[in-house]
């Protein structure tokens, strides 16, 4: 089985560095320690349920591609540096890895692959299928992939491709964003910190404003940030913006398991001056409500596989792709940002198994260039909401759990 891997996949694969992997975590905490051995086991046989992540990059001409591997992942031991640099491109690596040690359990995707939908079935599949070995009877597995199941086509195809309307135009470039002003660690440094809360507290206060749970974060987020850049800055100079991805499966009829995610980016603009809570609130839902639609949505799919119809970038060498991408993306992407809140949404296993798992956790791809990123993450009632960070100051994570714990939405810190 081979298959070319698609555009956006291509952009993270040109891009990926020592510092910015690009890969993604998510992880479960068990209520008692790993059999790794069971879970090798268990590992064997999801695979063979998404025989599309069993595979490595090839280096075509023109572009990279996807070849499958005789060979099995192994379950490696997990390392105090989540997220660490995978060898893509090397014979036999796979796109993801899992790591296991004491009781808990982790995948690492990188985001040429997948994106977080893919990378949540998979790891359900697994979860599921390991407790299943260790005797635990699943009457209704729900919407739980089985490994008995046969793999569709569908999983592997080319979403953007597939829905791309070339007569939309692309939407407009945003201008650089405020980054935080910190200097970024060494070596593979970086600091997480994660806090759980009981989603039924943070549900009460987001209906009495009227707006979801990821906006409400979202403008606390931005309101952290606002504290920070008028705390430091003696001018305003640049807006602050969250880059909020967007699982597309939801607006487009399509099962495929690559990435299909599309970014948007929420923000408020300092040089008009400070904002209060309420309306920057005001300004994520609006903003929000507007671009996260399919009229909008369209526009951010053209700007995703536009080039792969450019004669000039269609056969371009891929070496010369690496540079070119690597510098667009820069100019085009990371500096567009002032922050990242990725929210994995509500994780359901079947009865048998949720009792079973205490916790979860789930890290998006950091980068030097944003330096703090956030996560989210719900399962059985609770929030995990973890900040991982390429800077010494924890600046961002305690301006934005002070303000949940001021609003009255409790939060327990776990390191």
């Amino acid at each position: 089985m081979w298959y070319r891997m698609d555009n956006t996949g291509t952009v993270f694969s040109l891009i990926s560095a020592k510092r910015i992997t690009w890969l993604f975590r998510i992880a479960a905490t068990l209520a008692e320690p790993v059999d790794i051995a069971v879970l090798q086991e268990a590992l064997n046989m999801t695979i063979l349920r998404y025989p599309y992540f069993r595979v490595h990059m090839r280096w075509g001409v023109f572009w990279h591609y996807w070849d499958s591997v005789q060979g099995m992942p192994r379950v490696i031991r997990d390392s105090q540096f989540p997220c660490e640099k995978m060898k893509l491109g090397w014979k036999g690596i796979l796109p993801f890895r899992l790591r296991a040690t004491y009781n808990r359990v982790a995948v690492e995707f990188h985001h040429s692959v997948t994106d977080g939908t893919g990378a949540i079935n998979f790891f359900e599949t697994l979860i599921c299928q390991y407790f299943s070995l260790k005797g635990v009877r699943i009457n209704d597995w729900g919407n739980v992939l089985c490994v008995t199941d046969t793999p569709e086509p569908a999983e592997w195809e080319d979403a953007y491709k597939i829905h791309y309307n070339s007569s939309i135009p692309k939407p407009e470039k945003y201008s650089r964003a405020y980054q935080l002003p910190y200097k970024v660690l060494r070596g593979k440094e970086q600091y997480i910190i994660t806090g759980v809360i009981n989603l039924s507290d943070l549900q009460n206060v987001t209906r009495e404003k009227g707006v979801s749970l990821t906006e409400y974060l979202v403008a606390v987020y931005l309101d952290a940030l606002q504290d920070i850049y008028f705390s430091r800055e003696k001018k305003a100079s640049k807006p602050l913006r969250i880059l909020v991805p967007v699982d597309g499966r939801k607006m487009y009829a399509t099962r495929t398991m690559r990435n299909f995610f599309f970014p948007v980016l929420p923000g408020i603009d300092p040089r008009l001056g400070r904002e209060d809570f309420d309306d920057i609130l005001k300004e994520v839902h609006h903003f929000m409500r507007i671009e996260v639609t399919a009229r909008y949505i369209n526009q951010q799919l053209k700007r995703n596989i536009a080039s792969e119809f450019s004669p000039i970038i269609r056969f371009m060498p891929l070496f010369l792709k690496k540079i070119l991408m690597s510098l667009a993306y820069k100019r085009l992407g990371e500096y567009q940002r002032s922050g990242v809140f990725s929210n994995l949404g509500i994780i359901t296993l079947p009865a048998e198994v949720k009792e079973r798992i205490t916790s979860f956790q789930f890290l998006p791809a950091s980068t030097p260039i944003v330096k703090t990123i956030c996560g989210a993450v719900s399962y059985n009632g609770m929030l995990y909401l973890s900040f991982c960070r390429l800077i010494k100051e924890p600046y961002v994570e305690k301006l934005f759990f002070r303000k949940l714990v001021k609003a009255g939405i409790p939060v327990k810190i776990s390191g």
